[in-house]
């Protein structure tokens, strides 16, 4: 029964070097119907040895993969089973045997490969491995992603993430138009507390050509939202950073400068 099961049991040393490791008919039936069909009986002790288990077998191949028998090896030693290597491939990542052991050891749910996907990052196992590290969930990825725009990239993901930054703030930020800036620049202006709602009244008054040091100096020096929207609708909105600055701190209103606008000053 041994012999009909598989071609590694052609002569009587191999039949009983299989039994000795306690390989019967069942399990090279499993391996034959796992693809693995030309296997010598060394190889097959091997698996046997390791637990390489059906579920495995089976995972790989519904997968697509075709794997040397040290793969199998590898991947049962580390305790990736065959519905954790289907879920990574559904999840869209063709990820090699080293990935997928990888992966399994730093506790990289299927989640966060989708949401990878989904997003358009696509990242590769090795950034997926160190996002997860970072504590970025899949839920950061997708609002992050969204929020910039270029999306922003797996290494802006996990700045973003140290630093605390929130979905939220970033959010509020892409409704606020806030447009190719870079993580460091949105890490900038959150800590320094500039609030989105500023950063419309810029985008507004078409002041593209205002920087994020330009928005964080408005802040520092007390330029308002509703300071910066009073002199735009008083005729000043050309007026540049520093200007802005100035008339707030000598304590200029715009009400008396659209006085002395309508006086021919």
């Amino acid at each position: 029964e041994v012999h009909d099961a598989c071609n590694c049991a052609g002569t009587l040393d191999s039949v009983v070097e299989l039994a000795d490791h306690g390989v019967d008919a069942g399990y090279l039936r499993t391996l034959r119907r796992s693809g693995m069909t030309d296997l010598t009986s060394r190889e097959v002790v091997m698996l046997r040895d390791h637990g390489v288990s059906e579920d495995l077998l089976a995972g790989a191949r519904d997968a697509g993969y075709t794997l040397r028998p040290d793969d199998f090896v590898r991947l049962q030693d580390h305790g990736v089973s065959g519905r954790y290597v289907r879920q990574v491939k559904e999840a869209g990542l063709r990820a090699s045997a080293e990935e997928l052991i990888a992966l399994h050891d730093h506790g990289v749910d299927a989640s966060l490969v989708r949401a990878s996907r989904e997003s358009g990052l696509n990242a590769p196992a090795e950034w997926l491995i160190k996002m997860h590290d970072h504590g970025v969930s899949p839920q950061f990825v997708l609002d992050m992603v969204r929020a910039f725009r270029p999306p922003v990239d797996a290494a802006g993901l996990i700045e973003l993430q140290d630093q605390g930054i929130s979905t939220g703030f970033a959010k509020r930020l892409a409704a606020a138009c806030l447009e190719n800036e870079k993580p460091a620049d949105v890490i900038r202006l959150a800590e320094h507390g500039v609030p989105p709602d500023l950063l419309s009244q810029v985008h507004a008054s078409h002041r593209e050509a205002l920087s994020v040091d330009d928005v964080i100096l408005l802040h520092e020096n007390g330029v308002s939202t509703d300071f910066l929207r009073d002199f735009d609708a008083a005729g000043y909105a050309s007026l540049g950073a520093r200007d802005l600055v100035a008339l707030q701190n000598n304590g200029v209103t715009a009400g008396y400068a659209r006085k002395l606008r309508s006086e021919g000053y």
